[in-house]
């Protein structure tokens, strides 16, 4: 196993703590341990493509660790009213969407790459950004939700149909 997996496993082993925080309205530490699982992803990331590590548990983990982090801190904010409703509903449908593509393309066509797409790194910079801020005790405005929202739908739609043409 590469350096690179390792740390994303570590990432997905600090999720349960970040979780405990923010339940416990710690948010302060909560804020921290975030933002270190922020940083191992952009150092797994840079391990990987630097060192020659990339692998097919990398491609696989990272990706998984980003969802799952996205998904169940949002699913936490909600809980904690920290987040709209319809702001957790149509983010967490989008990555439900993308899912189930990667389930369907791994079923029909046998492979697990999905190959990244700039509006999708793009989402997950800002959704990522926004819920530290949130953690942290910002309140964004319904425009930077509005904006966070769209980008995300929009790369979705990026990622179905640059995807679908590996059924061609």
């Amino acid at each position: 196993m590469t350096l690179a997996s390792k740390i994303t496993i570590l990432r997905i082993l600090l999720l349960p703590v970040v979780l405990y925080l923010l339940l416990e309205q710690k948010f302060s530490l909560a804020t921290s341990i975030y933002i270190f699982m922020i940083l191992t992803d952009l150092l797994d990331g840079f391990i990987a493509r630097f060192f020659r590590q990339k692998s097919p548990l990398g491609a696989f983990l990272d990706p998984l660790a980003d969802k799952l982090l996205i998904i169940s801190v949002l699913f936490t904010l909600l809980h904690l009213k920290k987040i709209p409703v319809t702001v957790f509903t149509l983010l967490i449908s989008r990555d439900i969407l993308i899912i189930l593509g990667w389930f369907i393309i791994y079923l029909l066509l046998g492979t697990t790459q999905i190959h990244p797409r700039i509006l999708g790194k793009i989402t997950i910079v800002l959704e990522t950004i926004t819920i530290g801020a949130v953690i942290y005790g910002f309140s964004p405005g319904q425009l930077v939700w509005t904006i966070i929202i769209s980008i995300s739908w929009l790369s979705a739609l990026d990622y179905i149909i640059s995807h679908s043409k590996l059924f061609n």
